[in-house]
């Protein structure tokens, strides 16, 4: 995608100062209003700021400790390890199931448990990374619609089945080395561009095109798209992690 300068005009708003009482503070606490005094007591504004503090603060922390153990606290902006469920994986017969329905829904074309493909899915080309030696997915799969990419992630929701996407495979820091095996989703085989809408400055795009393939299409336009992590490079990995590049000092990083 491309990113959008807005010029915005900045709202000036004048300066309202209002001033009914004209107030003087002395070192004695005291307030002078026009001929006013009253004292005020710090002491005690603190103390009861301070002790309503403390008792907001163990209040919450009864009711965390109260709640269920075995349920993930949302209302955080992060989360405790200790708060995590383990998760729980397929059994060999729940895998073997879900392959066999895997296999059912796409032609074999889209399908490969060749050793080499799965190494080559394990991995970036150079090893920077390398798995180990039972990081492997079970098999390689290469969907061509959103439809059959939806039925996939359903049936391994079903069986609980690891997933892996892969896009490009340009990565050298072990993004799609497949920890928990499963099934490894190559995106390659949808490479399309949907719409490029030149005034917008937007194109619509499947993620396994690539972007110099994207920028060749985009030159008839006279655009260009910014993001140059390294040849080979595909849109769906280039969002997965916020990818950069040599442009990205002038012209634009992922966001």
């Amino acid at each position: 995608m491309f990113k959008q300068i807005l010029k915005l005009n900045t709202r000036r708003f004048p300066k309202r100062i209002i001033i009914k009482n004209q107030l003087r503070f002395y070192s004695n606490g005291a307030i002078n209003n026009k001929g006013n005094t009253s004292t005020v007591n710090y002491s005690l504004i603190l103390s009861v700021g301070l002790i309503s503090g403390i008792s907001g603060y163990f209040i919450s922390q009864k009711s965390n400790s109260n709640e269920n153990s075995n349920e993930i606290i949302t209302d955080r902006s992060t989360t405790k390890l200790k708060d995590l469920k383990t998760p729980i994986y397929a059994t060999p017969e729940e895998l073997v199931q879900g392959l066999i329905e895997i296999k059912n829904l796409l032609p074999a074309s889209c399908i490969s448990n060749s050793e080499s493909e799965i190494n080559s899915h394990a991995s970036d080309p150079i090893k920077f990374v390398p798995p180990m030696d039972n990081e492997r997915s079970d098999i390689i799969v290469y969907p061509e619609t959103i439809e059959q990419v939806s039925e996939i992630a359903k049936i391994c929701h079903k069986y609980r089945i690891p997933m892996i996407p892969y896009s490009g495979g340009t990565s050298i820091e072990g993004h799609y080395i497949p920890t928990r095996r499963g099934v490894c989703i190559d995106m390659s085989k949808m490479n399309k561009i949907l719409a490029v809408h030149e005034d917008d400055l937007d194109v619509v795009v499947q993620p396994g095109i690539g972007w110099m393939e994207l920028n060749e299409e985009l030159d008839h336009y006279g655009l260009m798209f910014g993001c140059d992590p390294g040849p080979g490079a595909e849109i769906g990995g280039m969002v997965a992690t916020s990818c950069s590049g040599t442009n990205a000092s002038r012209i634009i990083c992922w966001k």
